[in-house]
């Protein structure tokens, strides 16, 4: 355990969630058989820190246990085991202020609405609504129920599709609250802050809340001063934006150091430092700060 990352966390920020600890995979490992330590690790540093607490998350294509994978289930099974996963999980983190229920299912291109999300699609056509009524009837109406999605942040045919989709929930009376935007950007490729604004906007229309959920900007080197300020404008600018738009109520990056960073290892074969975050691998506040 890093003691200088706990003090910082505990200093500057005051909502926590797991980056995986909470998954599927961690939290029922084996059929049945719960396992809470990661997910409770971060639940307690944010009691302790008298800080708030996000869940994420409950069904995805990725992060499931190899039970779950290889159990050739059929499609009424499957919703059986996320019905009561999502029964088991939701009640014991409750006091969440916001659950991301759903995680990436819309594909990226094409016509298609949901991408291939094993287990879950398309062996459930409708796994997407059941796992909201699921945690609704968990979880009540005290916890926020999102989906959570990366690409759609803008305006785009991503952004579009994930737009109809919850539209259509709304609709339909699909207990959904929220959307999440990732918002994994680089110093070299960012939506526009306009078209962040107005597709929080159009969301914010149908009664939806907005959160920016896991948000880097990723400084491939060199990354040296200049690109810094880039970096700092890029927050900056995206920050502007939510609070732009009442209904945009979490501002989130995905770690707040760059000692600790998904994009260390994901598609970056040299194991070089993308520099993404507010804080150096120092702890030292950068520009972005």
């Amino acid at each position: 355990r890093d003691a200088t990352y706990t003090t910082v966390l505990t200093r500057e920020y005051d909502l926590y969630t797991a980056e995986n600890g909470c998954k599927f995979a961690p939290t029922e490992p084996q059929q049945g058989q719960y396992a809470f330590q990661e997910c409770d690790t971060v639940l307690n540093q944010s009691l302790k820190a008298s800080s708030a607490f996000r869940g994420h998350n409950f069904v995805w294509g990725a992060s499931n246990p190899q039970w779950l994978l290889g159990g050739n289930f059929t499609p009424a099974q499957l919703a059986s085991i996320m019905g009561s996963h999502i029964a088991t999980v939701g009640a014991r983190y409750h006091g969440a202020i916001a659950w991301d229920v759903v995680n990436e299912a819309v594909a990226d291109e094409g016509t298609e609405l949901f991408k291939n999300s094993t287990p879950w699609y398309p062996a459930v056509s409708d796994y997407v609504d059941r796992a909201f009524v699921f945690a609704r009837q968990t979880l009540g109406g005290g916890v926020q129920l999102f989906y959570n999605d990366y690409g759609g942040e803008g305006l785009s045919d991503k952004s579009t599709k994930i737009y109809n989709m919850v539209k259509s929930m709304r609709a339909r009376g699909i207990p959904i609250d929220g959307v999440g935007l990732q918002m994994h950007i680089s110093v070299d490729y960012y939506p526009p802050f306009a078209d962040v604004q107005q597709n929080m906007e159009r969301l914010a229309a149908l009664g939806l809340n907005v959160h920016i959920t896991e948000m880097d900007v990723a400084c491939k080197p060199p990354c040296g001063a200049d690109r810094l300020r880039v970096q700092a404008a890029i927050y900056g600018g995206m920050l502007a934006a939510c609070l732009k738009v009442p209904a945009c109520m979490n501002f989130e990056t995905w770690g707040y150091t760059d000692k600790y960073t998904w994009l260390w290892d994901f598609n970056n074969p040299d194991h070089v430092n993308m520099q993404p975050l507010p804080f150096d691998i120092a702890f030292q506040k950068k520009p972005a700060y």
